[in-house]
């Protein structure tokens, strides 16, 4: 369960990291600014609690470096005078991120010499809010596309947003309460093709599962299918039922191409814990 918890948040860090901030930076000067190096955390790294931030810095002219100052998300949050002032040097940080919420955050380091010229540095990480005990917290989904009482026809992209504290486990979407894609890897869509279903409404709602076995589910949301030449089916029942946290049960296959989708259900294939491995996908449609 411990490797697996590791697997699923380096998954959903890498995504979320380079959705939000794109790739990131570690060290960094003006044209005639110091340099900076923030050493610690790296960047990507998972971090809770009190966390410890270690800069270095270096003037290449020797004029010394006078201030320091390390922002969070852009707003300052510590500086400090150096005494005495060097032209280089290392300083160190404690950051409390108990008041962040979960998810990326950037915190970048600012050195700035005795001629006001400043160098800086930024680096994001992944705020874990678990800070201890176990993680109770549910992933967070919503269904983003289609939009809520829209017409569709033909291939329709069903596209969701998951995020979770300690990393997404696997993603469900669900059409008429009958399970229709699964993954556990992002992004967390599907080319469903409405042809095979019945003109007429129909409630797509998506499911998210953490190692923990947390479930977190979107808003259902009704489309109306309406495909030239398709069969009405009238009185069409939409079920609220809500389906079993448990993802062991599901049949699932290992996807050798993460963009190629498996169709039918074979042999199950799940880690310890209940959850799938990385890289499965099952395609029910």
């Amino acid at each position: 369960m411990k490797e697996m918890r590791t697997i699923l948040r380096v998954l959903s860090l890498a995504t979320l990291s380079f959705l939000c901030y794109g790739a990131f930076t570690s060290e960094g000067a003006t044209a005639e600014g110091p340099t900076v190096t923030i050493t610690q955390p790296v960047h990507g790294a998972l971090v809770q609690g009190q966390v410890t931030v270690a800069v270095t810095y270096r003037s290449a002219s020797g004029v010394n470096v006078t201030d320091l100052e390390l922002y969070v998300d852009k707003a300052l949050a510590q500086q400090v005078k150096l005494n005495p002032p060097a032209p280089q040097g290392q300083h160190t940080f404690l950051w409390d991120t108990k008041s962040l919420a979960a998810g990326v955050h950037t915190i970048t380091a600012i050195a700035i010499d005795a001629k006001g010229q400043p160098g800086n540095v930024a680096v994001s990480v992944y705020v874990d809010a678990r800070q201890d005990g176990p993680d109770t917290q549910a992933p967070t989904v919503a269904l983003k596309s289609p939009a809520n009482g829209a017409v569709v026809s033909g291939v329709v992209q069903l596209v969701a947003n998951v995020l979770d504290n300690a990393g997404v486990g696997f993603v469900v979407f669900f059409l008429d309460d009958r399970m229709l894609f699964g993954t556990n890897h992002p992004p967390y869509q599907f080319s469903w093709d409405s042809t095979r279903v019945p003109n007429g409404p129909h409630s797509i709602r998506v499911y998210a599962y953490d190692a923990a076995q947390n479930t977190g589910e979107s808003a259902p949301i009704v489309v109306t299918v309406n495909n030239p030449g398709g069969q009405t089916q009238p009185g069409q029942r939409l079920s609220q039922a809500k389906p079993a946290a448990d993802t062991s049960s599901l049949r699932l296959q290992r996807d050798t191409q993460p963009d190629q989708k498996a169709a039918g259900m074979p042999a199950t294939d799940a880690a310890p814990g209940g959850l799938p491995q990385p890289e499965i996908v099952a395609d029910l449609q």
